[in-house]
Parts: structure tokens; sequence; C-alpha cells
């Protein structure tokens, strides 16, 4: 029973690495970094500064690896693993099923499309409600605060 988990546990490892690099090398992070975004090492986006933008490949592959192999050590649980990985997957499901109609287009076109920093900054307008007259004065905002975390 015991290696069975184990088995299961390596495999979910195995897939869980690959989906990690396939969403780091996704389009929605791609448009994400256009607006100064990052996917952090959980999944969540989180803001970029100039040090993440300017890092270096081998520092990113480095904390990659590290992670990989704590997540390694942590197939040992066997069972344990599994249901935390399928707990994590349900959770992520259940956080996205329950977003308004306007946040799951927008995540659809982040997904799917690959959009000027001026569409990012429309589509994020329309999920957050604000009115279309308010173009300029948030595309200018949205310009210096990447200018001011020397993403620009």
């Amino acid at each position: 029973m015991y290696e069975t988990g184990f088995g299961l546990a390596l495999l979910l490892w195995v897939v869980g690495n690959a989906l990690w690099i396939a969403e780091r090398l996704s389009l929605r992070n791609r448009n994400l970094r256009k607006l100064g975004l990052r996917l952090s090492l959980t999944g969540e986006v989180t803001p970029m500064n100039s040090y993440d933008a300017n890092r270096a490949f081998w520092v990113r592959a480095l904390k990659f690896c590290l992670f990989s192999f704590v997540g390694l050590l942590c197939t040992l649980t066997s069972w344990l693993y599994v249901a935390m990985y399928l707990g994590g997957m349900a959770w992520r499901w259940s956080k996205q099923a329950g977003a308004p109609a306007a946040n799951k287009e927008f995540i659809w076109r982040l997904r799917n499309i690959d959009m000027s920093v001026d569409e990012l900054i429309r589509q994020s307008m329309k999920v957050n409600g604000r009115p279309e007259e308010e173009f300029e004065v948030v595309r200018r905002d949205v310009l210096r605060d990447l200018e001011e975390r020397g993403l620009a």
C-alpha cells in the first residue's frame, strides 16, 4: 500500500513540476509581465520589481531545483502527499469557479490572447468596473508605476 502511494506521489510530483514549468513559459505569464506582475513559486500573482526582471537564469533554476527537491522529499509521505496535492487542486479549482463572469473572461484572455499593454489595462478596468473614460489616467498611472519599479 505504501509503495502504491509513493508511486502515485512520484507521478504527481513529475506532473506538478512539468505544469509549473509550462505555466512559467505560458502566454498568461508573458501578459502578466507586461503589467509588471509575475507568478510566484506557489502560482499566485505578485508584483514584480527590477530585481525580478533582471534575475539571472541560473538563480531561477537553482530556486526551482531547491523547491523541486523539497517536493521530492515530501513524496516520501506517500498518500499524505497525494491527498495534499489533490486538495490543492480542488482548492484552486473552487477559487476560480466562484469568480464573476468578467473575471473568468479576463483570465481566459490572459491565457489565450497575446495582448498589448493598452488591451491589458482596458480589460483590467472592465473587471474592476472602471469607466472607459478613465483609460488615459489609469494608463498613465500604470506606466508611472512600472517606471518607478524599474520595469519600463
